[in-house]
């Protein structure tokens, strides 16, 4: 399975956006165990899709991502890839001049501290220019957003981003349209695994935030237990596997009786763009959780993975 993880801040607040450290140090050890292999977001999408991988994903640019996680995955070899606001780079996240009430007020790297990361191997990408919602800017502002960002990077560090983050996950049809002529890939906040079939403009992302309130409570029962962390954690991961194979087997089944009955069409009658066999109105498909054909991808995140969708 292949996975884009994404963090935010590195600090104690236990807001929304914050992994403690010690949290964030427990992640590092089972990454640099070779479990899975970790690859920049970049070469993820060109592995195999049956690898077991994973990319290290930071959004916004928080100072201490530099202080706090970029020491902690240089020393354990692993690359990662940090998505920042060009506008407010060396300011804060106060985006648009206003903190957002529950999450902390942080300040943010500077130009210097992002050229000696991208030189020490962290590929820096967009996060537009101003942290907007981009679903609710006009087609003209959206652009400038996109490429404006693009732009400022490649001023200041020489090299013109290919990747990017919608922040807050905003998109739509046109804004998705937008980001896939400026960047070869775009990072949603879709919760799921990079399936077979992934768009370039709608690559969906797992926000460590869940990971780490599970590794909070099962990682120190299994500590406590004299359980191996890494062993422990990496059942977890199997876990979050199974639910996307159970998920694919359900979609395969679907996929199968809709065969059937396209085959049975040439020997039954059609009503209402349902085949019946012997005169008898066939019943609405159902999926494998029991919903009715056809709102899979819109039933969850699970389900949206295994079939290779994207929201």
């Amino acid at each position: 399975m292949r996975a884009i993880l994404t963090y935010h801040s590195i600090d104690p607040s236990g807001s929304p956006i914050s992994l403690s450290a010690s949290t964030f140090d427990r992640h590092v050890r089972w990454l640099r165990s070779g479990r899975v292999r970790v690859l920049t977001v970049e070469d993820l999408l060109a592995a195999p899709p049956a690898d077991d991988a994973v990319a290290i994903t930071f959004d916004d640019g928080f100072a201490n991502f530099g202080e706090m996680a970029a020491p902690r995955l240089a020393d354990a070899g692993l690359p990662s890839t940090l998505f920042v606001v060009t506008d407010h780079v060396g300011r804060t996240n106060a985006w648009g001049g206003v903190p957002t009430q529950g999450i902390p007020h942080l300040p943010l790297l500077g130009w210097d501290a992002l050229g000696r990361l991208s030189e020490q191997g962290v590929t820096i990408g967009a996060h537009t220019r101003t942290h907007p919602d981009l679903t609710t800017t006009d087609a003209a502002r959206a652009r400038d957003e996109l490429r404006g960002s693009a732009d400022a990077i490649e001023r200041a560090l020489g090299r013109r981003p290919g990747v990017f983050a919608y922040p807050f996950g905003g998109l739509n049809r046109e804004i998705a349209a937008l980001a896939a002529t400026e960047f070869r890939w775009s990072c949603t906040t879709e919760f799921a695994a990079v399936g077979a079939a992934v768009l370039h403009e709608r690559v969906p992302r797992l926000d460590a935030y869940y990971f780490q309130r599970i590794a909070d409570r099962h990682l120190d029962a299994a500590a406590e237990a004299g359980q191996d962390l890494e062993e422990h954690a990496v059942g977890g991961w199997r876990r979050v596997d199974q639910v996307h194979a159970t998920a694919a087997r359900g979609l395969r089944g679907l996929h199968a009786d809709q065969v059937r009955l396209e085959v049975r069409a040439d020997q039954g009658e059609r009503v209402g763009g349902r085949v019946t066999a012997g005169g008898r109105r066939a019943a609405p498909l159902k999926d494998h959780r029991g919903g009715v054909a056809g709102d899979a991808v819109a039933a969850g995140p699970g389900v949206a993975a295994a079939s290779g969708a994207s929201a």
